[in-house]
């Protein structure tokens, strides 16, 4: 790939047809992959286990079965494990997705497994290409349910600290690319400038490396593996068949087509006949951040990829607008520059403000959805550091416009004072972009908040329910489990302890809000303490669930306690 050659001057303004019909074929690629790509949902999150997390079992299952709510991945590093209390595989083959089901991960279990805890662990890849991982427990015969070793980390720590830099790097790239709207505009002089011809090379560089790094650790982030996963050729060509990889190939031939235009542009080709190129690569670019991200996950589709656009524009012109003040045309303080400039750019900024803040509250909405998810999840604290940040720079921002106001019209004496503020407010206010980029290459790789939310209520509800009755000696208790902790359809574990075996054990659930009920559990067993049953509990709130055990003829107890359902 070749980049953007140092400016020279004298070279005649030529046309740029073959630059415009790239420009245009590449135009046609985004709209390809917009509606081609297939829809992804952000971060894959376990619906249903069989046998379900925390079963007591009375002879062990011939597989282990895991249910997401949406296709998911099995890499050339994905799996379905499960081992016994001694750490022990007693998987047999690779896991599959039975019937061809991508929703479904299955594993066979080898015949003839004793009593204990097993543990079920996965590692799969959701279809926004982040890697997805999680374990159940189940016990087959009487024992307690033990703790059994842990299940692998989803990613390996340091390729996730560098995959995040190597976002940041992308991101920074971009934005320092999105600065040259005010050389084909407003400020053409700036094209003689060596400061701000490097300040376009380092984005475009940094924009080139950044995607070529992301497409070598996409893979080894996935499979959770280290740095010297990228030699693993099978992971890079699992990357380039994603909407992950298509999409960084893409940006790769903006890139190039972009380095025949930088090249024109710094050879004094006038400005305005590079508008359109220049604004249709730019796009195209934004276009493939935009894929790589949660918007190609989230419902509409269209309108989260829209509005991921208009986000990620508004912040590179922005950011890349005061990169172009700072390092370029605060230092030349060229008058007629300066009262050219700084009008226009503060008009601009102030409309970027404007659309980053409609599209950010969309974003923050579809991504969170909910107060709790707001605040007590990372992707949802993420964001509120997002807002506290955007915020700052806003406040710096107006101090910039006031120095705008007082720097442009009167260039005397007092003129340096104004400049020298408004230089300091710029510094400001691009620092502070610096660490919105750090956070927002953190906050692209996040479950988004609605989906953590999500997967903690899959998580299994245990309580205790006395079975004692009033006066008497006999010390009776149960335990009542269930799955996942969520409305719709779940799974029930009782466990009756004693060793006393009941004739009959029955129970219901009830929402009194909303007078759902009662629902019958449908409870059975194979050995008489160990109870399984599952119902639809369609709404969420603080369900009764009632428990009748009869141990004979007159000795019958029934028992309530309540399970909150989100």
């Amino acid at each position: 790939m070749e980049s953007p050659s140092a400016p020279v001057a004298g070279v005649k303004p030529r046309a740029l047809r073959p630059a415009g019909l790239l420009a245009a074929l590449l135009m046609a690629l985004f709209a390809g992959l917009l509606f081609t790509a297939a829809p992804a949902s952000a971060h894959a999150v376990v619906v249903a286990t069989d046998p379900a997390d925390g079963a007591r079992l009375a002879t062990a299952p011939a597989e282990v079965t895991f249910t997401f709510d949406e296709s998911v991945g099995l890499s050339s590093d994905g799996y379905l494990h499960v081992i016994n209390q001694t750490g022990q595989r007693v998987d047999t083959g690779p896991a599959t997705h039975p019937g061809g089901d991508g929703t479904k991960v299955s594993v066979a279990l080898k015949s003839g497994l004793g009593d204990g805890t097993y543990l079920a662990s996965y590692r799969v890849v959701s279809a926004d290409s982040h890697p997805v991982s999680g374990s159940t427990r189940f016990v087959v015969g009487d024992g307690a349910l033990a703790e059994v070793g842990s299940a692998a980390p989803t990613v390996n720590p340091v390729t996730n600290q560098v995959y995040n830099v190597v976002r940041w790097v992308g991101f920074a790239g971009l934005a320092l690319l999105g600065g040259l709207w005010l050389l084909v505009t407003v400020w053409p002089q700036g094209r003689g400038d060596a400061r701000v011809y490097r300040l376009v090379l380092t984005g475009w560089w940094a924009t080139a490396l950044g995607t070529v790094a992301q497409m070598l650790l996409q893979g080894p982030y996935a499979a959770g593996m280290g740095l010297g996963g990228v030699a693993h050729l099978n992971l890079l060509n699992a990357t380039l068949h994603a909407t992950i990889g298509t999409a960084d190939s893409v940006r790769l031939l903006v890139l190039a087509a972009l380095a025949f235009v930088l090249r024109s542009l710094f050879q004094d080709t006038e400005p305005r006949r590079l508008r359109g190129e220049v604004a249709a690569l730019l796009i195209g670019l934004v276009v493939t951040f935009a894929f790589t991200g949660h918007a190609d996950a989230q419902d509409p589709r269209w309108l989260a990829l829209t509005s991921q656009m208009t986000h990620l524009a508004a912040m590179a012109i922005w950011l890349g607008g005061l990169a172009m003040l700072l390092i370029g045309l605060l230092p030349r303080a060229v008058p007629d520059e300066l009262d050219a400039v700084l009008p226009r750019f503060s008009l601009v900024a102030y409309g970027c403000v404007a659309v980053l803040a409609v599209s950010g509250s969309y974003q923050a909405w579809l991504g969170i959805g909910t107060w709790s998810a707001f605040t007590g999840t990372r992707y949802g604290q993420l964001v509120i550091a997002k807002i506290v940040l955007f915020a700052l720079m806003l406040g710096i921002a107006y101090f910039s416009r006031r120095a705008v106001q007082r720097s442009t019209g009167g260039h005397g004496d007092g003129a340096g004072k104004p400049i020298s503020q408004l230089r300091r407010s710029v510094l400001g206010e691009a620092a502070i972009g610096v660490v919105v980029l750090a956070v927002t290459a953190v906050l692209v790789v996040q479950p988004p908040g609605r989906n953590a939310e999500l997967a903690s209520y899959a998580a299994p509800t245990t309580v205790s329910i006395s079975l004692t009755e009033a006066g008497s000696s006999t010390q009776r208790s149960a335990e009542l489990t269930v799955t996942p902790s969520r409305a719709g359809t779940v799974q029930v574990n009782l466990r009756i302890s004693g060793a006393t075996v009941p004739l009959s054990v029955s129970g219901n659930a009830y929402l009194a809000a909303k007078e759902l009920g009662p629902v019958d559990l449908g409870l059975k067993s194979s050995d008489g303490l160990d109870f399984t049953g599952s119902a639809l509990l369609p709404s969420p709130g603080s369900w009764k669930f009632t428990i009748t055990v009869r141990y004979s003829e007159f000795d019958s107890v029934t028992a309530d306690t309540s399970v909150e359902l989100h």
